[in-house]
């Protein structure tokens, strides 16, 4: 697990498909996760939950930071 804060408007690096499984917990802010072709957002308080197996980036899509508990079954960070 790693917490990982992203600047106003910033993005995290872009990933390639892995079989890695991940799980994100919004602690502050509000999120977008690209996974291929889909966006699904979210802010404080809520998860996302993905198998990696498309091409995904995380957006800090907030004009605040956002922070974000990650945690991947495979560590490809």
């Amino acid at each position: 697990p790693i917490i990982l804060t992203l600047q106003p408007k910033g993005k995290f690096k872009e990933f390639e498909p892995s079989l890695a499984e991940t799980f994100i917990y919004v602690l502050k802010g509000k999120i977008a996760v690209q996974l291929g072709n889909t966006k699904h957002i979210a802010k404080e308080g809520e998860s996302v939950y993905f198998h990696a197996s498309n091409e995904h980036q995380i957006f800090n899509t907030n004009d605040d930071v956002s922070v974000i508990l990650l945690v991947a079954t495979d560590s490809y960070l």
